[in-house]
């Protein structure tokens, strides 16, 4: 009995620190973000007549990956489900508390020329949100390059 009390505490104790805590929630959702923006861009540069752009959601917690000639309908991943990242549900559970905006972002995209620069002059930021702080992910406009700092 004694045995079965020291364990119960004992889990009571670690189970809060097996959670990823806000800092490392920022840091995994922003890294999934900028890996995200990477492949839009690489997939544009294979695909420059219709390129692959991101679309933010910013009250949904959500961005998804869509054909610039559909902005709306999620491309689909290699196993068939739709390229949509959702902060807090499915397999991004894990990132519950965190949000997502878009500072200055024309129609709530990032869309890729087919050099893998942006179309629009101005570097896209976007900022990961937790109750800890935030993080942002930016596309530098001229280069195409994505970057995560604030």
């Amino acid at each position: 009995m004694l045995t079965i009390a020291i364990l119960a505490i004992i889990s009571v104790v670690a189970a809060p620190s097996l959670r990823p805590n806000d800092s490392l929630k920022l840091i995994s959702a922003a890294t999934i973000l900028a890996a995200d923006l990477e492949y839009a861009q690489s997939a544009t540069l294979e695909h420059p007549a219709d390129p692959t752009v991101v679309r933010i959601d910013a009250e949904k917690k959500t961005y998804w990956l869509a054909r610039a000639s559909d902005p709306e309908s999620p491309i689909n991943r290699p196993d068939g489900s739709p390229y949509e990242v959702v902060f807090g549900a499915g397999a991004n559970n894990y990132l519950a508390g965190i949000g997502l905006s878009a500072k200055e972002l024309p129609a709530s995209a990032v869309t890729f020329d087919a050099f893998g620069r942006l179309t629009h002059p101005d570097d896209a930021i976007l900022t990961i949100t937790s109750p800890s702080g935030d993080l942002n992910v930016r596309v530098v406009s001229a280069t195409g390059s994505v970057y995560i700092g604030k």
